[in-house]
């Protein structure tokens, strides 16, 4: 299978009320145009099609102590991918501990039902994760560990973060996923507006991923 082109949108909005933050989240993956290829030899002939990924997340955060926070998220997801079509319902959730000048987190993702892929039930990809920061004034250092439940393995990241002057912040990550990639990214506030645009090295040839961003208040 040969991936021509891809590219995610999302959009997300989030509402806080007294003690309790409500978010409602749209994304899209766009797999791009797909050349299908039959195994060698034969007489099929090549197929080709788009394939895409949606989700549709209700979510909310409730403040349990002055420190710590409980959130937890809805999720419809469905997948249109060929013969690869379904869609499921999934929930994650997560705690979170923080004070001046740390904090620590724990979560669960992609808990739910599961989905048929080609007349196959298979599982969500469950993952656990921790994560944690320490603020070292002039920069901040946080790390983050997955376990992905269907594969047993494990995947980490440690990131710093460097602000310069009240408006721009630098970030610097090295992952590991299977083998290990750099990534980085900057952002620019100004008023309620917040400009992002990050990049990550990936490997397996896929070359460099690019996001950008854009997040206000009103």
């Amino acid at each position: 299978r040969f991936y021509l082109s891809m590219q995610s949108v999302s959009l997300a909005l989030s509402k806080k009320i007294k003690s309790i933050d409500f978010g409602l989240a749209f994304i899209n993956f766009d797999y791009g145009d797909i050349e299908w290829h039959p195994n060698y030899p034969s007489e099929d002939s090549l197929v080709y099609y788009t394939a895409n990924d949606f989700s549709m997340i209700l979510s909310s955060k409730i403040a349990v102590s002055e420190n710590g926070n409980v959130g937890i998220s809805i999720k419809y997801i469905s997948e249109s991918i060929y013969i690869y079509s379904d869609h499921a319902l999934a929930f994650d959730i997560g705690f979170s501990y923080f004070k001046t000048p740390y904090g620590v987190t724990f979560g669960a993702s992609n808990c739910g039902t599961k989905i048929s892929l080609n007349n196959e039930e298979v599982n969500l990809p469950a993952r656990l994760s921790m994560g944690g920061f320490y603020d070292l004034k002039k920069l901040s250092v946080s790390t983050d560990v997955h376990y992905l439940v269907n594969n047993g393995i494990f995947e980490f990241g440690i990131g710093i973060r460097v602000p310069v002057y009240s408006m721009m912040v630098f970030d610097l990550a090295a992952q590991y996923r299977e083998s290990f990639y750099p990534g980085f990214g900057v952002t620019l506030k100004t008023g309620g507006l917040a400009f992002r645009y990050a990049g990550s090295l990936y490997p397996k040839n896929l070359g460099m991923i690019s996001t950008f961003g854009i997040g206000f208040e009103f």
